[in-house]
């Protein structure tokens, strides 16, 4: 016959049932958040309906080899940041731009798919580029911004695991109240 797990922890809190699903939820929680704060830390320019598309030409793209590893791997990913240089003019004056989209350092992918979008780039005559009319110098050939995926999972699973402590929590109150042994 197995025992019921017993807390031995000092801390009182965590011995009631699902005060760890909430504690683990509320942090993946604020994982979520921070991530997204820091995202948005990284957006240049204006918001996306401010810009304006005005025709480009390119004058060179390649792609940058990033590379990332997860601990313990045992050889790290290569993932691929377009870059470019391009030609525009705005109100009459010409610029370069040099920017991919509006979050420097954003890889489109692995390095294949930087290959292919840097090649479907060089096969076009123009390509258009989104300006800043407040700041025609500030242009960008990509208007979306880094798949916001991971913040969305640490944001989702955090509140499922919240919600489930705290139903947990709230139903184990009930009952010591429902008995008269509230503490």
């Amino acid at each position: 016959m197995s025992m019921p797990f017993e807390s031995r922890s000092n801390f009182p809190l965590i011995r009631l049932p699902g005060a760890l699903a909430l504690s683990c939820g509320l942090v993946l929680i604020s994982m979520g958040a921070v991530s997204y704060a820091w995202d948005q830390q990284l957006i240049e320019g204006p918001p996306e309906t401010a810009l304006v598309r005005v025709d480009a030409n390119l004058v060179q793209a390649k792609c940058k080899v990033n590379r990332g590893s997860s601990y313990g791997a045992a050889r790290s990913s290569e993932y691929g940041e377009p870059v470019v240089k391009y030609e525009y003019q705005y109100a009459g004056r010409s610029y370069v731009g040099e920017r991919f989209y509006r979050q420097r350092g954003t890889p489109v992918g692995y390095m294949a798919d930087c290959e292919r979008l840097v090649g479907r780039l060089l096969q076009l005559s123009s390509i258009d580029a989104w300006v800043d009319p407040a700041r025609p110098d500030f242009a960008v050939l990509s208007k979306e911004l880094r798949s916001r995926v991971g913040v969305w999972t640490f944001l989702a699973i955090g509140c499922g695991l919240a919600m489930l402590g705290m139903k947990r929590l709230l139903t184990a109150l009930a009952g010591r109240v429902n008995k008269g042994g509230h503490q």
